[in-house]
């Protein structure tokens, strides 16, 4: 007998070809995942520095809005009661000893003042005084507000000692008290005798809300922002101004607030002061006082990085399940020659007994015949088995319909799979409706039903009994291949319907197998919009496959059909 040597040369493996292709894009992939992350990080940087930059300008703009709200108030407050208390910087030094003229010379001023339009801003009057600081005597004009004790005492004193540290050159001033719990703001001035020292104060007292509220009278006419940077906005109100006195305490609040995101304070100084303006600038205002840098780069960034992160993922997806395909082809390219080198082993094998003359009797060589048909048979089985799993692979059918009768397709598939079935001392019984049919692909359903014979056959035990039925179900026809194995666990009635799956306990074993058989059953049932499923049999496992049926007389009788085949042979 001639010896069979194997060829040890190891083929190369395209699959891994294309991994080791795929692996300079999933670096290229990453690559541009981490520049793409680089610009995102400095685009996020460059909006962060903008953003505070944008936030600090527009707090200084603030700033300037409080600044010039202050300093335009302050002077209106300085024209107000320089020409309110304009009778008394008249006196002049006075003797001493000479007398001093009463509050009401400030009452008559207050109707001057009044009666000339435009000379200054009348200053509302809760009352008039005049304090003798010599004596510390407090004299109010008549008609006015009469304040209480603790008011009067606060006069008196706060007055007395802002007077006397003085310097000796100011006009007015202002004090800013809540004496009693009323909110009050002085504005005097004093009167000096020849050797220049105090002798008395004039002044007018206020509620200080309806001081700054008559002071801030024309504040909506006042341009508290550089024009170049208002001159988008229009006549748009761009500035809200909340004075405070010394206290905190709110005195005034323009008709317009804003949130203070964008705000700033400035404190008025000299003797004109105890107030405190905040200013704050409307924020859906900002972009029309700056040229702010376009904030769509950073989302694009992002969305471009979220994009190349996506790809890497799925490049690197696509790798393992390309691994993951290369060792299952792998295992199928060493399953199917481990499948296809048993046959040919043995057809080689008794062919060359039968060549030598190496028989010893006429049994033997009846014997030899039928073990080179047996694996001839199986060979041409595994062989059109890969073959359909390969056109299921492209896609192709290549199917042609006709009508049939699934009970006389049941019985050549039994006929022609009988001698592989009697190698494994396995009984084939059948179980048949003769008045099912279908239209089908005559060779697409043997290749089913020999496939599914052939795994209960493979996996089964020797000397049991499989069953092949036909029978109607619903609108489809129904084939149950039943064994008498260990049958197919509840987990892995979905799984081994997907090529080169097997059961764990079949891969660890002796049994050859490629993992395609099932897999070529589902493809071909699919392609006759059919179905297949799992079920547990009497022993073992039972398979089932439904094709759509027909539910009319298309096709010959039984008896015909047999009649035909017999004729076909002869």
């Amino acid at each position: 007998m001639s010896e069979v040597k194997a060829d040890h040369a190891k083929p190369t493996d395209p699959s891994a070809n294309r991994r080791l292709l795929g692996v300079p894009a999933l670096g290229l992939l990453v690559l541009a995942m981490l520049v793409v992350s680089a610009l995102a990080f400095q685009a996020y940087r460059a909006e962060q520095d903008q953003r505070a930059t944008t936030e600090k300008a527009l707090k200084e703009y603030a700033g300037f809005a409080a600044w010039e709200f202050a300093s335009n108030a302050k002077e209106e407050m300085w024209m107000a009661m320089t020409e309110l208390l304009r009778p008394v910087e008249q006196l002049g030094p006075v003797a001493r000893g000479a007398s001093l003229p009463s509050s009401k010379v400030l009452r008559a001023s207050q109707e001057r003042v009044h009666k000339c339009n435009g000379c200054a801003v009348p200053l509302p009057a809760a009352y008039y005084f005049r304090l003798d600081l010599r004596s510390g005597e407090l004299e109010m004009s008549e008609g006015g507000e009469k304040p209480g004790d603790p008011e009067r005492r606060w006069l008196v004193d706060t007055v007395w000692q802002h007077a006397r540290h003085a310097p000796s050159d100011w006009r007015v001033a202002t004090i800013v008290g809540s004496p009693g719990g009323v909110q009050r703001t002085v504005a005097y001035t004093t009167v000096r005798d020849s050797a220049g020292d105090c002798v008395a104060a004039f002044g007018v007292v206020s509620e200080s809300g309806k001081f700054m509220a008559a002071i801030s009278r024309e504040m909506a006419e006042w341009s508290l922002l550089p024009p170049t940077l208002t001159k988008k906005a229009g006549t748009e109100h761009l500035v809200s101004v909340t004075v405070s006195d010394g206290q905190g305490h709110a005195v005034y609040r323009s008709p317009w607030q804003f949130p203070t995101t964008y705000s700033a304070s400035y404190q008025l100084e000299k003797f004109v002061s105890g107030f405190s303006v905040q200013a704050s600038l409307k924020p859906e205002t900002a972009d029309l006082v700056l040229v702010r840098v376009s904030p769509y780069r950073f989302p694009l960034l992002m969305a471009l990085l979220v994009v190349t992160v996506a790809l890497v993922a799925m490049a690197f997806r696509q790798l393992r399940r390309e691994a993951a395909l290369a060792r299952l082809r792998a295992d199928f390219v060493s399953s199917v020659s481990h499948e296809l080198r048993t046959p040919l082993a043995q057809i080689r094998m008794f062919a060359e007994l039968l060549r030598m003359g190496w028989v010893r009797s006429e049994e033997e060589r009846m014997r030899s015949l039928e073990i080179i048909d047996q694996e001839s048979r199986r060979l041409a089985q595994l062989v059109d088995r890969v073959l359909r799993f390969e056109k299921s692979e492209r896609g192709e059918s290549g199917l042609h319909y006709e009508p049939t009768s699934l009970s006389l397709l049941a019985r050549e598939v039994v006929e022609a799979f009988g001698p592989l079935a009697t190698s494994r001392q396995v009984s084939l019984c059948l179980q048949l409706d003769e008045s099912v049919q279908a239209a089908v692909d005559r060779g697409a359903v043997r290749q089913v039903l020999i496939n599914l014979l052939d795994n209960a056959v493979k996996y089964g035990p020797i000397g049991q009994t499989v069953t092949l039925g036909v029978a109607t179900h619903g609108a489809f026809a129904r084939f149950t291949v039943e064994d008498e194995g260990p049958g197919i666990p509840d987990e892995h009635r979905t799984t081994i319907w997907e090529p080169f799956q097997r059961l764990a306990r079949d891969s660890n074993s002796a049994i050859a197998g490629s993992g395609i058989g099932l897999s070529v059953v589902r493809s071909l049932v699919v392609a006759h919009s059919g179905r297949v499923a799992v079920e547990a049999g009497a022993v073992g496992a039972r398979l089932v496959v439904d094709l759509p049926r027909l539910t009319t007389t298309a096709i010959p009788s039984l008896a015909d059909a047999t009649r035909d085949r017999e004729l076909a042979r002869t």
